[in-house]
């Protein structure tokens, strides 16, 4: 991402400075979450594939959003130390640090899933159960909401992320029920029914994770929130 700026800490930011900074701080959090979406993406489709080419891609190009969530943070303090926002653009700026270690977080889940699609047994590989896809499409579109509101400055995508996630809530249970009974069974397709579990816990904390930022925004846009928040 590089975020570079001249002069900071030499005193107040211009007004022009000031909405330069804001704008490149959007873009910043745009771009991470697009580099996020992309992580989600690559990891479902090797689990879905039982690819372990795909995964080890991932793995190796994983660090850059670890570096974008600490980027952000610092442009986001020094912005607070130089303007003293109030506001619509303080909840934005302080915002955009939980927003942040929130894509980060989705990230980590991405990496966590493409290291069990290379652990899977070789016989269980590709054989992804149709209530995993389920949750699968429901995160993914979750997580590409979250990029396009970050886009568009607009909530017009923010109850879709809300009732994707309940979907993905109910793909959830299903596939416990049968990952359970496969276990109870004892059969040689236990151990895969219990590493797809494991996926799906990652996508169902992702997708937990995509509605905290979707309300975090729409608290930072409006001062409302469809729940009440932790302080920021």
């Amino acid at each position: 991402m590089g975020i570079t700026r001249e002069g900071l800490g030499r005193g107040p930011m211009t007004r022009k400075h000031y909405c330069e900074e804001l704008k490149m701080l959007s873009d910043s959090l745009t771009q991470m979450a697009t580099s996020v979406e992309t992580m989600l993406i690559l990891a479902t489709q090797s689990l879905e594939l039982g690819s372990t080419e795909m995964a080890e891609i991932l793995l190796r190009g994983s660090e850059s959003v670890d570096v974008c969530e600490i980027e952000i943070e610092k442009h986001c303090l020094e912005i607070i130390a130089l303007q003293q926002p109030v506001g619509r653009d303080l909840r934005l700026i302080s915002g955009s640090v939980a927003i942040a270690m929130d894509l980060q977080r989705i990230g980590e889940h991405a990496r966590k899933i493409a290291r069990i699609t290379c652990e899977l047994p070789t016989g269980g590989r590709g054989q992804t159960p149709n209530e995993l896809r389920s949750m699968t499409d429901a995160v993914r579109s979750m997580v590409h909401s979250v990029v396009s509101i970050l886009e568009t400055q607009a909530l017009d995508g923010a109850s879709g992320v809300t009732l994707a996630g309940l979907e993905a809530e109910d793909a959830l249970a299903d596939l416990r029920t049968s990952a359970h009974a496969a276990m109870a069974r004892g059969s040689a397709e236990s151990v895969t029914a219990s590493y797809l579990l494991s996926a799906a816990h990652h996508l169902t904390e992702s997708a937990g994770l995509a509605v905290d930022i979707t309300e975090r925004l729409s608290y930072a846009m409006t001062g409302r929130s469809p729940r009440a928040l932790p302080a920021i």
